[in-house]
């Protein structure tokens, strides 16, 4: 995927969020029962074993990388060491944002009142969740474009 479909994603995908936060809270806000009982510690458990097993398999592409320049005695990966540093930078970034959304959400009174308010929490987790995907799928690109070192 390019970044330009990527971040477009990104994007359309907050640009919605918001709308429906705005125009059709209910959607999105307590009312809907799944996000109700999804955004809280179930929440932080996903966002936490995704960023565990990413981590993982950032440590291992960056070893991987290490052996190809090894063998072939050329650095050449700097743009994907910096991708995978940026990416994990941003999922460290989001697990601290999703907490904060989780620490925030049960002080907010549930009513009417608040409903935009609610809806905009649950809808900046799915957003996060979103991009987590997203970064899961860029490095998975990242790690089938490393071509085998045949001598």
């Amino acid at each position: 995927m390019s970044r330009r479909l990527g971040y477009g994603i990104l994007v359309t995908t907050f640009l919605l969020i918001m709308a429906i936060s705005l125009l059709k809270p209910g959607l999105i806000s307590n009312k809907n029962t799944f996000l109700l009982g999804f955004v809280n510690h179930e929440f932080l458990n996903l966002l936490g074993v995704i960023i565990a097993i990413t981590l993982a398999s950032a440590g291992q592409i960056h070893l991987s990388l290490n052996q190809i320049e090894e063998k072939s005695k050329k650095e050449g990966f700097h743009e994907t060491r910096k991708g995978l540093r940026v990416a994990i930078k941003w999922l460290i970034g989001l697990f601290m944002l999703g907490l904060i959304l989780v620490i925030i959400k049960p002080l907010i009174p549930n009513c009417d009142k608040n409903e935009i308010l609610h809806a905009i929490i649950n809808g900046t987790a799915v957003f996060i969740v979103i991009w987590y995907i997203l970064i899961m799928y860029s490095m998975t690109e990242a790690v089938f474009a490393i071509k085998p070192q045949i001598e």
